[in-house]
């Protein structure tokens, strides 16, 4: 996957249309450094939405 990321799907449900894909290490994370005031920050919350939209490309 991007970045070399590895990733397990996970959560089908019954009707195999719908699961969940968990991102085991986060490279992104390495290279951030957030202050003390922005440690509740979730700026990783865009990788969803990119994988989201990759899918329906």
């Amino acid at each position: 996957m991007f970045l070399g990321v590895t990733a397990s799907v996970t959560n089908w449900d019954a009707d195999g249309t719908s699961c969940s894909i968990v991102l085991e290490d986060n490279p992104l994370v390495d290279f951030v450094e957030l202050p003390d005031t922005c440690q509740g920050l979730y700026y990783c919350n865009v990788l969803s939405g990119v994988i989201r939209g990759a899918l329906e490309m």
